[in-house]
């Protein structure tokens, strides 16, 4: 072929390429189209996703009733920018609480991550919804911490702090003490803590609140008789704490007490004037109110003193003619409120505006946080018939109200929920700050496994409606000054309320429990109670006492009696009846004592009695004879009093013959070896028998020849079980009698 031949015209080159061309661009807009398209259904599909993901996630309010709603509350969340996820929490339990009411859903929680949460959270709520409220038990997140979540009263107090050197504050000479920065226009706090250990304001007697020795009682070692040292004074023949039955005493009154001369050192011992001190003593007809009052005349070696009570408490509205009797003019007192008190570690005191404190190991403010109680309430639940749930929960140095359908503690720690405002100036009897209270008449409350720790209210609960359960729980360092009740008071009338297992410990109140009408109190270790007031480990006043059972409770180591079925002590008034008080075992307490009729007190242990003359007997049922003056011809005649062992008991019938309205009570004196010469009585009293009531407390052979080891403090090494072939196992007679029940042991026995 010839060149020619092979070579392409120049027009058919140039169709070719604009074909070419033409093709390319065609390909060229299908690829960005489809691209585009490729694009569009991607974002679309995203957009879809992700209108998807924010309708699953919905909001509080557009949940179905019957949806559970979570939401979580962080120290690095946000309420304004955060959904309530773990992921995004909120910031504040106060905001996640308006979020649930706003919810459709009936089961809501908020869980806290872990911190010091500082904001109050107040809320109602209209409907019959569940709201819990707990501290959150999982894993830690970026956005949620693990551990303890604490609902926090108080502020860290940035202060600058300079070593004191007044010679008018006696601990500044051991070069100790600091005095801080002027707080200025600040509220200034009532409470003080060093990393989280409690400070005690400056008093006399010396004693401290982290160590419980302020609730340790009386130490007679080395004392004459009738004296003793501890934390609280005695006071006698004070001016009644109102004018008149219907009338207080006029603003500004001076009154007057004095010291019985008991406590070493005593008032006029101690070679301290306290004027302008407050003095804080225990009014009303059963010592219930703690007041501080501002004293006004005092002299170094001066057993009496004046004092105006508080300006800022209404005494007539919470006494009345409670007060006027005059059957209590005693009390216990102390002194606070001075900087001429500050003498000792773990005090302070305010002087002015200013803050010294005696830290211990003379350490710098500076190298501690010092915490201020600034806020008393942190949570306020109210209006509704919601059933509210506390649970894994630390409160500090503040507490709750909650008024509801139903309410439960569950695994809460109590620390410092309430306390006076003493150091601030205001000596009112603190009022009832931590309140339960039923929004209807089923309204059931329940505290399980947690703890109170330091509560100075007049009780720690009040009102709290009936059917209430108190299950494993300690009570721990309460009524620092004095109160009414360690636990709950019969305030309200609270029927068939139980107390199983609780431990109520270092307590300064005239009562530890104090049951109302069928109420059981089971297996509960009462001890360590430092007050010499008119009360008991176990209270059962008058009204309260049909229906209600007392048993297998272990209670010593008291200046008060460790059961009382009580009435008031007047002729006329019959009493209670038909309380049980079986199975229980008290020692180092005073007497044990029942008034009232129909009672059944069976198969008790009571030895180691602080009193053994008298009615006043470690076991003393009362009968007519023993006090004429107030005993009813019919007290206790159908009474079943049998099967208790104690170290001496009393009864008097009518013709003034100790006998008991009962067999098979055991009262020993002499040697264990054989009950027909051991100086024991197994059948009661024989008709004409006299001086029982004289009988000595058992010796420490007989007890020991008995049990295993009875009186240790320790109750891990205290064991009431008998010794083999015992008197007391072979007559089938005490708490531990019955050989067919397992051995038991109470109290609280869950670390929370």
């Amino acid at each position: 072929m010839t060149e020619h031949a092979r070579s392409t015209p120049k027009w058919i080159s140039a169709i070719l390429l604009a074909t070419v061309l033409v093709v390319m661009i065609v390909a060229l807009s299908t690829s960005q189209e489809t691209r585009a398209s490729a694009t569009q259904l991607a974002t679309t599909s995203f957009a879809a996703t992700v209108s998807t993901s924010q309708e699953n996630r919905a909001s509080p309010t557009q949940l179905a009733a019957t949806e559970k709603l979570e939401m979580y509350v962080s120290l690095k969340g946000n309420d304004k920018r955060g959904d309530g996820s773990i992921e995004n929490p909120f910031a504040t339990l106060n905001w996640c609480l308006r979020q649930a009411a706003k919810s459709d859903s009936t089961d809501i929680s908020c869980l806290l991550c872990a911190g010091r949460h500082t904001a109050a959270a107040t809320s109602s709520f209209k409907s019959a919804i569940s709201l819990t409220i707990s501290g959150y038990q999982g894993a830690g997140t970026d956005a949620c911490d693990a551990g303890t979540a604490i609902v926090d009263g108080t502020d860290v107090l940035n202060l600058e702090w300079t070593l004191d050197s007044s010679a008018d504050i006696p601990g500044s000479s051991s070069g100790c003490v600091y005095r801080s920065s002027s707080l200025g226009q600040t509220d200034a706090p009532w409470q003080l803590w060093m990393d989280d250990t409690v400070l005690t304001p400056a008093r006399w007697p010396n004693a401290r609140l982290d160590d419980f020795s302020a609730f340790s009682g009386e130490d007679t070692t080395g004392m004459e008789p009738g004296r003793f040292t501890g934390p609280l004074a005695y006071y006698k023949d004070a001016t009644p704490a109102v004018e008149s039955k219907t009338q207080a005493w006029p603003a500004g009154t001076a009154l007057s007490i004095t010291d019985d001369g008991s406590h070493y050192p005593s008032l006029a011992e101690s070679n301290i004037n306290f004027t302008d001190a407050q003095v804080v003593m225990t009014l009303g007809a059963m010592g219930g109110y703690t007041v501080g009052s501002k004293v006004v005349s005092h002299s170094p070696g001066s057993s009496s003193l004046k004092y105006v009570l508080p300006s800022t408490w209404d005494m007539s509205k919470d006494l009345g003619s409670l007060a006027y009797p005059g059957t209590h003019t005693w009390g216990t007192y102390l002194f606070e409120g001075s900087p001429k008190l500050l003498d000792a570690p773990y005090e302070w005191s305010y002087d002015g505006d200013q803050i010294v404190a005696y830290l211990p190991q003379c350490a710098h403010p500076s190298m501690a946080t010092i915490r201020g109680r600034a806020r008393d309430v942190m949570l306020k639940l109210g209006g509704g018939t919601a059933a509210v749930t506390l649970s894994n929960l630390e409160f500090f140095g503040t507490t709750f109200q909650v008024n509801a359908g139903a309410f439960s503690l569950e695994q809460v720690q109590m620390k410092y929920p309430t306390c006076n405002k003493r150091m601030v100036g205001d000596g009112a009897p603190l009022g009832l700050v931590t309140k339960v209270r039923g929004f209807q008449d089923n309204f059931a409350f329940k505290m399980k496994d947690s703890s109170v720790l330091m509560a100075d209210s007049p009780a720690t609960f009040e009102n709290i409606g009936n059917n209430a359960e108190f299950v494993n729980n300690l009570f721990q360092g309460i009524g620092y000054a004095g109160g009414s009740s360690a636990t709950v008071t019969s305030i309200g009338s609270p029927a068939d309320t139980l107390y199983l297992r609780n431990t109520v410990q270092y307590f300064n109140t005239l009562d530890g429990i104090c049951p109302a009408v069928r109420n059981t109190v089971k297996l509960n270790r009462l001890y360590m109670q430092g007050a010499k007031v008119d009360g008991a480990a176990i209270h059962i006043q008058e009204p309260f006492q049909d229906g209600t059972i007392v048993t297998q409770n272990w209670i010593s180591d008291m200046l008060i009696k460790p059961i009382r079925c009580d009435r008031i002590n007047q002729i006329g008034i019959l009493g209670g009846k038909n309380a049980t008080l079986s199975g229980n075992v008290a020692w180092n307490t005073m007497s044990l004592a029942v008034k009232g009729n129909e009672q059944i007190v069976v198969n008790n242990i009571v030895f180691d009695c602080k009193e053994t003359n008298g009615w006043n007997s470690a076991l003393g049922v009362v009968m007519y004879g023993l006090k004429p003056s107030w005993i009813n011809p019919t007290e206790n005649d159908k009474s079943t009093v049998k099967g208790n062992v104690a170290s001496s008991i009393a009864n008097v019938t009518v013709d003034g013959v100790e006998t008991l309205p009962g067999t098979g009570n055991v009262f020993c004196s002499g040697s264990p070896s054989d009950p027909a010469n051991s100086g024991c009585n197994i059948g009661g009293c024989l008709e004409g028998q006299k001086s029982t009531v004289t009988s000595p407390c058992l010796s420490d052979d007989w007890w020991n020849a008995e049990f295993i080891n009875p009186s240790s403090t320790n109750d891990a090494e205290t064991n009431f079980r008998y010794q083999p072939g015992s008197l007391l196992a072979k007559w089938g007679v005490g708490a531990y009698g019955d050989s067919s029940l397992e051995y038991w042991t109470p109290g609280y026995a869950a670390s929370v």
